[in-house]
């Protein structure tokens, strides 16, 4: 049991000065954009807007945010606070949330202001207060009314969820929206930010990956190679102008130029990528990897509007006469997946929408350093590149496909460009 007097002091101190509240439940010095954020709170913001470069501390951040919220401010307007987290992804929600119940456990005051024990998606404290993280659905967030909505990566979440945040806190006389995140593609999200006019009443923030103390000079030079898209959007945290084609024409041309039918090498592993689809294709890419570091389609193919009992034995006749032993394919058909699993092939399905940014990524910096080579007789998957950008939701099948078996290539799957911290 902590002492009253020591408890009411830091609750106090906590108060006056979130930024001490941030290092007492993280054990961690904030960095000073983060001080900044923490001690806007005990100025009563409404509308909040952080865009901010990957892997800087966000997400711990937002977490911080709801625990201040939820534990100290109810003491000073001496009524129950609630939270609402949405996430751009189950995965991010999940992140977020365990932030904190991390700070949770190791913190006594925290503990005993909780009402039992944290659970999955809620933790309730003494007084009713209580915070909330669900993934970004419509079921999810549909019939709440909270005080606050905090949008982690506002760019995943979408465009209906940052526009029903308002509905979500309109009963509020309390009401705070803090929609955070790396501007990843162009939507609300980044039409906020930009339109400091329409959208005058949000307090904004910004940081670089310069900014963050985690991140070395070392991995700053790296990261400057990267496609000067992915630059601003990842390590300085600015839209970028430019909403072209993932993949630059020049780039493409360059790996797919006078690029015949490859033979595979007998001695290098051969990985599937499939996107199912019935209405739309479905699609199969065979990649291998030589020991130039280059990456070879050596198969392509797609099947419309066809029985999936013939799908998957193609399928298998083709991974089997290519000695294809790992196949990374769309999780969210996880019929299909099974079936071809029954056949005797190893399917390791990948949630593509969770997943999405990362990979296409991959595939940004894999054409940008020039390590694929693509036969000119694929053409479906040329034509499908040369139109498919960061939002591309249509013809779009054999690109994800390509995307799912550059994935399954990789030799280390941890991400350098793109981290959640």
């Amino acid at each position: 049991m902590v002492d009253k007097i020591f408890k009411a002091a830091k609750f106090q101190l906590w108060y006056k000065d979130p930024a001490v509240f941030f290092k007492d439940v993280t054990g961690m010095e904030p960095y000073e954009y983060q001080k900044k954020l923490m001690r806007l709170l005990s100025t009563n913001p409404k509308r909040v807007l952080c865009m901010a470069a990957g892997g800087t501390g966000k997400t711990k951040i937002l977490s911080v945010i709801a625990l201040w919220l939820t534990v100290v401010l109810p003491k000073f307007i001496h009524r129950p606070y609630t939270v609402i987290v949405i996430s751009g992804s189950d995965e991010q929600a999940k992140y977020l949330y365990q932030y904190c119940k991390y700070s949770i456990a190791d913190n006594e005051i925290l503990k005993e202001e909780c009402d039992g024990d944290p659970l999955q998606s809620l933790t309730m404290f003494r007084d009713r207060s209580k915070i909330i993280a669900v993934p970004n659905s419509l079921k999810a967030i549909q019939g709440k009314h909270e005080d606050c909505v905090i949008i982690d990566e506002g760019a995943l979440a979408g465009d209906f969820v940052i526009q029903d945040s308002l509905r979500i806190v309109s009963s509020s006389d309390r009401d705070l929206i803090i929609v955070s995140g790396t501007p990843t593609t162009n939507n609300v999200f980044v039409e906020m930010w930009e339109d400091d006019k329409l959208y005058d009443n949000w307090i904004r923030f910004h940081w670089t990956a310069a900014e963050c103390g985690n991140i070395s000079k070392e991995k700053l030079e790296e990261a400057r190679k990267l496609p000067p898209d992915m630059w601003s959007r990842f390590w300085e945290g600015t839209p970028y102008a430019d909403e072209g084609t993932l993949i630059p024409i020049a780039e493409i041309k360059e790996a797919c130029r006078d690029i015949a039918f490859f033979t595979p090498k007998e001695d290098k592993e051969i990985i599937a990528g499939i996107d199912w689809g019935f209405s739309h294709p479905t699609c199969l890419v065979l990649v291998q990897k030589g020991e130039d570091g280059i990456y070879r389609v050596i198969y392509f193919d797609s099947w419309k509007r066809e029985n999936f009992e013939d799908v998957h034995k193609k399928i298998e006749a083709i991974c089997r006469s290519f000695h294809v032993n790992r196949i990374f394919a769309d999780g969210e058909d996880v019929g299909e997946n099974q079936r071809l699993e029954a056949r005797g092939l190893y399917v390791t399905p990948i949630v593509f929408n969770q997943n999405k940014i990362e990979m296409q990524s991959n595939l940004k910096i894999i054409f940008h350093q020039k390590l694929i080579k693509i036969p000119e007789g694929y053409q479906m998957l040329i034509q499908e590149l040369r139109k498919y950008n960061w939002d591309t939701k249509l013809h779009d099948d054999s690109v994800d496909a390509l995307q799912l078996a550059l994935w399954g290539a990789k030799e280390n799957l941890e991400s350098y460009y793109y981290e959640i911290i």
